[in-house]
Formats: structure tokens, C-alpha cells, sequence
């Protein structure tokens, strides 16, 4: 690993099992205005790389009445050189005993990008639609409850 990259998609303790899903958070319910119950956001790791890049960790979380939504998001780009995007996503709904995870790493090369306009070649949020996905991975966590717990 060349040291700016943190290919780390996170560990599972706790979870009854952990098996590969195609099952995916409710896009629907992810887009509606709902109240938002708790948002945060934290910058763990930021670093302009001798000021030949970015290598930026971010943690955000959302909580809304039937869900809550956790993403861990590392964007990585080095001048005239590559641009990545690995993010963890953690979403359970309030019903649920389980939680989904995924992570998508994109990534691609300075001269598959050139072409875009310098605005988001430099936006850390809007060049990732822009990168292809080179891994996808998705797990449902399950967890047992205790039943006196309700």
C-alpha cells in the first residue's frame, strides 16, 4: 500500500452472522425530506500531500425517524496522477435486527478525467460520480436481540 490509501472496509464483532447481500438501503427513503434527527460530520484525517494532492478521511452520520445512515468516505487525489474514493456505508432501519454495509472504491487515472471541467476535478464530493467503480462489496450484518429488550 502505497500509504495514502486505507483499503480498511472495517471489522465486524458483535454480528450473530455477516453473509454478501444484494439487498440495498431503501433509495427512496434515503431521498425524502424526513425530519433529521442527529447530523454530524468529522474531518478524521486530512492531508495535502507536500501540496501535490489530498488525502482527506471524513466520517458522517445521519439519523432520521425510520433510519440512520453512517458513511466513512475517504477521497484521495494526486495531481496529474490518479483520484480515488473509498466509502463505507453502514444503514439499518428502526425495524430491522440487522445492518447493511457496503463499500464502493472508484478510482481512476489523471488522463481518464484531463477532460473535465477544473471545478470538479478539484470538488472532492463531485468527482466521485465521475470515477468508475473498480470493487463494490456489500454484507448484511445480523444481530441477535434480546428479547426482553423490545
Amino acid at each position: 500500500s502505497s500509504g495514502i490509501n486505507a483499503e480498511y472496509g472495517g471489522s465486524v464483532s458483535g454480528a450473530h452472522s455477516c453473509s454478501e447481500t444484494q439487498e440495498q438501503p431503501d433509495r427512496e427513503k434515503l431521498l425524502r425530506r424526513d425530519q433529521i434527527l442527529f447530523f454530524t460530520e468529522l474531518v478524521l484525517f486530512e492531508d495535502e500531500l507536500a501540496d501535490n494532492g489530498c488525502s482527506k478521511l471524513v466520517v458522517k452520520c445521519r439519523v432520521m425517524p425510520s433510519f440512520v445512515l453512517i458513511l466513512l468516505r475517504q477521497y484521495v487525489r494526486v495531481d496529474r496522477v490518479m483520484y480515488r474514493v473509498q466509502e463505507t456505508r453502514l444503514y439499518a432501519e428502526k425495524t430491522w435486527n440487522h445492518v447493511l454495509r457496503e463499500v464502493t472504491v472508484r478510482e481512476a487515472g489523471y488522463h481518464q478525467v484531463q477532460h473535465l471541467d477544473n471545478s470538479l476535478l478539484f470538488d472532492e464530493w463531485a468527482i466521485g460520480q465521475y470515477l468508475p467503480v473498480t470493487e463494490c462489496q456489500r454484507e448484511r450484518l445480523d444481530f441477535r436481540l434480546d428479547s426482553d429488550s423490545g
